[in-house]
């Protein structure tokens, strides 16, 4: 089952990171190297924060695309309480005749988005927010002096 989820959604990945790793220019690399860095610092501290933001379009695709594969789970698992996906979950509750089923599985659509977009959030907001009221508290710092 993974083998399959990750065969169906590796092109999801892939295609964040080729556009941005396309673009990248050749400097940057020398340039760490010059610097001292080898290869492994030279992924860690260039590499990895320059594609940052297509990992993170990469990720919430394959979250989104792995979220609403519930027939893989079924076709693929000859027993279904052996692993359950949010996919299956959600399929699961969502049964429009009972309308307890339904609501709990909007309510289940619901949580799982609010908690992505949370982690979103803090991924890329918050480390602004951070910088800019350290920012102003610095100014006033030298207004004062």
């Amino acid at each position: 089952m993974i083998l399959a989820l990750t065969y169906l959604n590796l092109p999801y990945m892939i295609m964040p990171l080729y556009s941005v790793f396309k673009d990248m220019p050749k400097n940057i690399i020398e340039a760490s190297s010059d610097l001292g860095y080898n290869r492994f610092q030279t992924l860690f501290k260039v590499v990895i924060p320059y594609s940052f933001k297509a990992i993170l379009s990469g990720l919430s695709l394959i979250f989104l695309a792995s979220a609403t594969t519930f027939v893989i789970s079924d076709k693929l698992l000859p027993n279904p309480a052996q692993l359950q996906t949010v996919g299956s979950l959600i399929n699961q509750y969502s049964d429009p005749s009972n309308a307890y089923e339904l609501s709990t599985g909007s309510v289940l659509v619901l949580v799982v988005s609010a908690i992505f977009i949370g982690c979103y959030a803090m991924i890329n907001f918050v480390p602004r927010l951070i910088i800019r009221l350290a920012a102003t508290k610095s100014r006033k710092g030298v207004k004062n002096e």
